[in-house]
């Protein structure tokens, strides 16, 4: 009993019973063996046994006591339980979507996770994990001009060098290259000495011959590095795989493609360093004269321009607060522990995290708080995601965005890994540069890409269409955009300095604008202007947007220019729409009669503007980030906010609205809308048809940027008027029950329960809306929302828009491997296994038959699916391509978002 082994304490006091019955010292420590252990009944049957044959056993009765008050309490507490409602558990699909929303999305890179792969390849989905198969899908994308590039490049070396060749591929990177040295080995042996790829991890050395597998008339020879390749120490002087022995004079040919979007990412710069200091040192122990060294590329520049991508307008409605998620940062890889390192305050060395004492002056260690922890843990918007800025310019008008260079397109530096001023060229560190601006606009991003040259002159560019360069069209091209974190305001003609950093050996960028500054932009948004004469006067009355206070264009000696806002006229601030007639007629009648009899301490009439072109200069909050995240949302989210996408559902609202408007003409419709994003645009435009609306959004950065949104539309919802001032902050007054939205507290719908005044006016909704996520074929997370909101959510006989998904589902044939071959496409796919894209229709080939499935969202019963597609023309069949789109809306001139799994 002391040791609380209620357990044993009731087994042995049992058995002595059956030795010795009766015994009351016995019967006491069974019946605290049963209270310890919640038995209250029979703990109760114990002790009372003991009064029964000494009613005045005074421990008995304290015993019995104390049993029994526990037994009342522990009975009180169960009902307290059931009377409390159970927090509902949440469901599986949306727990790892929030998850999703809340971490963001990875970017990783070869070069950090060539150690994580295993020796050998296989083709079960199970064998490679699914951030490991991303990178490597990211890496094999489709390049075949890069392939070209590098044929092309060997094939005219091969052609007019006056030594045979002896080609080196530093790290098998996008294939390109080792697929064409393979093209090249399978052709005419003149001109070529060997070819060797070298590649620290197994897995892609495994992966890349049986890609190159095949009749070849020189043999590539695959070796296993040491090491990375971007240190000297890779690569083994014994056995040089650079120039064999005793071959004479050759031209050792180095090969690196070893590329990201931003050129740099990869360690593209340090490994041709490596690669050519130790490809010199065997050259020289060869002691020939007529052997050299070339690299390919031999010219690698990295481009950029100023860009201009945001979110603006839909249906009517500003979406500019979706730009918040436009952000980027660089991943944060956690190195084993015995990497890292601290760095001492005294003398900056770096010690090894072991000692606590620094190695070279014996400074202590400083103990970091948890505050300076978190502190050092935030993310810059620094990093970078790989954009088509074809696709998005070509859709801007239909999605609400804004695609354009802000800037001139400028190439910021170039590296000659030929000449030997490349030695200088990768000391960079940082590097200023100037752009005119194009337009006005705001400048938000940059964009970058690489134009890489071979030997001959020639050179392949990445650049989008927007930079008018004779750049190659294939499907998988990128750009790769930096966000800034901040949107500046620029006006046509203005120098714009920006500041590059390069950090991590090179292998990583980070722009800094330096003019205009985001402080002193936002500051400067306000001047005056002085009325002096008749004619500016007049101008200014024909050019004012009475409704906006708005100049529609410029007016000729002043500084005002069209889109600034006028906020006050001499000392009275103005609201839009005050200006009448009658008040032009006073002023001008002023300004002339101090024109003709002017008297001492008259003043010219000031007006204070607003600068239209730099108006929306903002810095957005940080939003929330895991450390190995690179942006909290994809490219395809924000077409989300586009008339595109909410097409469809206005439609069904629409009509919600308006059949409810006739059947209850003398009460207000109550619209619910689910996961309404940073933007609840249903709501807006539901609150502006004369519906009171309610928004929910579980993320709560994203809860914030929907209620700003509200505000400053004017439409939040209030219920006790207090006043109008309380109100003019936010817009205008509003009335309690008027047509507004309220966006509620952050929390899952799942979670939702009516009854609350507050929350559909303590009722159920009359139409309830939600539309799926972008970014990913059709998730469990909105199934199960749809069908508890129509369980739970919405009145007998109310409207769940979209209340069935038409999903259409084909066979069909994509190649985005290597070189688009069908061999590249056999050989790497089945080692990825299956996984997730986002593809647009023109990169694909329909191999059969469309089949519809129809999702009841109202019913839990499984849908009916077919199982047969009937085939419409050869190919070879390598994913299933999806669609889905809301049941009842008529879908003429809505193209379908095509979401497909391998």
């Amino acid at each position: 009993m002391k040791l609380e082994r209620w357990e044993d304490a009731k087994a042995d006091a049992g058995k002595s019973l059956e030795l010795v019955p009766g015994n009351c010292k016995v019967q006491y420590r069974l019946g605290m063996a049963y209270k310890a252990l919640n038995d209250f009944v029979a703990s109760e049957q114990c002790f009372r046994a003991m009064l029964e044959k000494d009613p005045e056993d005074r421990a008995a009765k304290n015993a019995l006591a104390s049993v029994q008050a526990s037994h009342a309490s522990a009975l009180n507490a169960s009902k307290t339980c059931d009377a409390t409602p159970k927090p509902k558990p949440t469901p599986k699909g949306l727990t790892w979507r929030l998850a999703l929303w809340q971490q963001g999305y990875t970017l990783p890179r070869l070069q950090h996770v060539w150690r994580d792969l295993h020796s050998g390849t296989s083709a079960s989905s199970e064998a490679l994990p699914t951030d490991l198969a991303a990178c490597l899908g990211h890496a094999w994308r489709h390049q075949e001009p890069l392939t070209d590039f590098f044929l092309s490049a060997i094939l005219d070396l091969k052609r007019n060098s006056p030594t045979p060749l002896c080609i080196t591929v530093l790290g098998t990177g996008s294939m390109s290259a080792v697929k064409a040295c393979s093209k090249v080995s399978s052709g005419a042996a003149d001109g070529l000495s060997r070819i060797t790829i070298l590649e620290p991890s197994g897995f892609l050395v495994t992966s890349a011959q049986k890609l190159t597998s095949g009749q070849h008339q020189v043999s590539l020879d695959f070796v296993q590095a040491a090491g990375q390749l971007d240190t000297e120490f890779a690569f083994d002087t014994k056995t040089s795989p650079f120039i064999p022995k005793d071959c004479g004079d050759t031209t050792c040919l180095l090969l690196c493609d070893r590329i990201s979007e931003d050129l740099v990412g990869e360690r593209l710069i340090t490994t041709m360093k490596a690669g050519r200091d130790a490809a010199f040192a065997a050259v020289q122990k060869t002691k020939s004269s007529e052997s050299k060294v070339l690299c390919l590329p031999a010219k690698a520049e990295l481009v950029c321009a100023p860009l201009e991508l945001r979110c603006v307008e839909c249906a009517g409605f500003d979406t500019s607060k979706a730009n918040a998620l436009r952000f980027t940062a660089h991943s944060r890889e956690e190195p084993p522990t015995c990497w890292r390192v601290w760095k001492c305050e005294v003398c900056s060395w770096r010690n090894v995290s072991q000692v606590k004492a620094c190695e070279l002056c014996r400074a202590v260690r400083r103990q970091t708080s948890g505050m300076e922890q978190k502190r050092s843990r935030k993310q810059d918007s620094s990093g970078w995601w790989p954009v088509d800025l074809d696709t998005e310019s070509k859709n801007a008008d239909v999605n609400g965005v804004i695609c354009r260079f802000a800037g001139q397109v400028q190439v910021v530096c170039s590296f000659d890994f030929n000449e030997t001023i490349f030695q200088e060229q990768q000391r960079m560190m940082q590097k200023d540069f100037e752009a005119e601006a194009l337009q006005n606009g705001h400048v938000n991003a940059m964009c970058v890409w690489w134009r890489l040259y071979s030997t001959d002159g020639s050179f392949l560019d990445t650049g989008p269409t927007l930079a008018a360069c004779n750049s190659n069209v294939w499907p998988t091209k990128r750009q790769a955009v930096f966000y800034l974190g901040y949107e500046v305001g620029v006006e046509k003609g203005e120098a714009l300095r920006f500041r590059i950093h390069f950090g991590d050996s090179l292998s990583r960028i980070h722009f800094e604008m330096l003019e205009p500054r985001v402080v002193d932009r936002m500051g400067l948004m306000k001047f005056e202007v002085e009325i002096v004469n008749e004619r500016v006067l007049e101008e200014l009355q024909s050019k004012l947007d009475m409704k906006s206070n708005r100049l529609t264009a410029s007016v000729h000696g002043t500084p005002l220019k069209r889109r600034d806002k006028l906020l006050s006229f001499g000392p009275f601030d103005l609201v839009p729409g005050t200006m009448t007639d009658e008040l032009w007629r006073k002023v001008k009648d002023r300004l002339e009669r101090h024109s003709q009899r002017p008297k001492r301490g008259d003043e010219p009439i000031r007006c204070v503007f607003q600068h239209g072109v730099f108006e929306g200069t903002r810095r957005w909050p940080w939003p929330t980030l895991a450390d190995h995240a690179v942006v909290p949302r994809q490219p395809s989210f924000f077409e989300h906010f586009g008339q595109l996408s909410i097409g469809p559902y206005l439609e069904l609202l629409k009509s919600g609205i308006e059949d409810f408007a006739l059947s209850d003409p003398n009460r207000r419709v109550r619209v619910l809308e689910l996961n309404c994003g940073p933007v609840a645009l249903l709501s807006l435009w539901a609150a502006s048809h004369g519906a009171r609306v309610w928004a929910v959004e579980a993320i709560p950065d994203l809860r914030e940027l929907a209620q700003e949104t509200v505000r400053d539309h004017g439409l939040e919802m209030v219920f006790k008027q207090k006043g109008l001032a309380d109100f003019r902050f936010f817009g205008g007054s509003r009335m309690p029950g008027e047509p507004s939205v309220r966006v509620q507290n952050p929390a899952l719908s799942t979670a939702m329960e009516v009854g609350h005044p507050k929350f559909l006016d303590g009722a159920r909704a009359d139409i309830i809306v939600c539309r799926p996520e972008s970014g990913g074929p059709l998730g469990l997370d909105f199934l199960e929302t749809m069908r508890h909101a129509f369980e739970e959510l919405l009145e007998p006989g109310g409207r769940l828009v979209p209340s069935a998904l038409g999903v259409g589902v084909t066979a069909v044939e994509w190649m985005p491997w290597v070189d688009g071959s069908v061999e590249a496409t056999c050989c790497l796919q089945p080692i990825l296994g299956a996984r997730h894209e986002e593809v647009l229709m023109e990169h694909l080939k329909c191999l059969t038959s469309e089949v519809g499935v129809h999702i009841d969202l109202t019913s839990r019963l499984d849908p009916a699916v077919s199982d047969e597609l009937e085939v419409c023309q050869e190919g070879l069949f390598t994913a299933f391509a999806l669609h889905h789109e809301p049941s009842g809306a008529s879908h003429q001139g809505w193209p379908c978002e095509f979401r497909f799994s391998l």
